[in-house]
């Protein structure tokens, strides 16, 4: 009969010059949910949102690359001001990740990419399904790895047009991106 609570983060302020906004979390810990197209996913979909006065706000660690054409704030911003930047989003994009649960204790939309794990095993757990997706590594019938790397990483499987198209879904914008990967892997350029 016990709940899981939902987590209480302390908050701080931090100075956004935009009120309509999406935050992005690429980098994360461990190596197997390192997704490498995330530049390819912001291009896809920046002119969209562009038309639609949105931004994407990057959050994350200081040692995490800036992608082109985004507010760029990771490093800058304590746990309590990414809360703060991610409750006053329209909506979190990521790896499954702290984020994504912060993003879920604050009932936010999120479009989330799996690799090693399930969203089964360690989705967002307060979120409606409806304000979600969860976009799994097409692994076809195999399980995921568990592992902390995979050779090949199955989450550069996903396609970036999936994670745009994902994102414009959830914000309610009718416009798709109109473009299909043909092939992704090592020789992706």
């Amino acid at each position: 009969g016990l709940k899981i609570g939902k987590p209480f983060v302390y908050e701080a302020f931090f100075p956004i010059e935009s009120k309509k906004y999406i935050t992005l979390q690429k980098e994360v810990k461990f190596p197997s949910r390192q997704y490498k197209y995330w530049q390819q996913v912001v291009d896809l979909v920046n002119p969209i949102l562009f038309k639609n006065n949105v931004k994407i706000v990057q959050i994350g660690s200081k040692n995490d690359k800036a992608l082109k054409g985004v507010v760029y704030t990771s490093g800058e911003t304590s746990i309590a001001q990414v809360h703060y930047l991610i409750r006053n989003s329209q909506m979190h994009v990521g790896i499954d990740s702290f984020a994504v649960h912060i993003a879920s204790s604050l009932g936010k939309k999120i479009v989330a990419l799996y690799s090693n794990m399930t969203p089964e095993n360690s989705g967002p757990y307060w979120s409606n399904p409806l304000d979600c997706i969860l976009i799994q590594s097409p692994r076809g019938d195999a399980k995921p790895s568990y592992a902390i790397d995979e050779n090949p990483r199955t989450i550069n499987e996903i396609k970036p047009e999936t994670i745009a198209n994902s994102i414009l879904q959830l914000l309610d914008i009718e416009e798709r991106v109109k473009v299909e990967t043909l092939f992704i892997g090592d020789n992706f350029s």
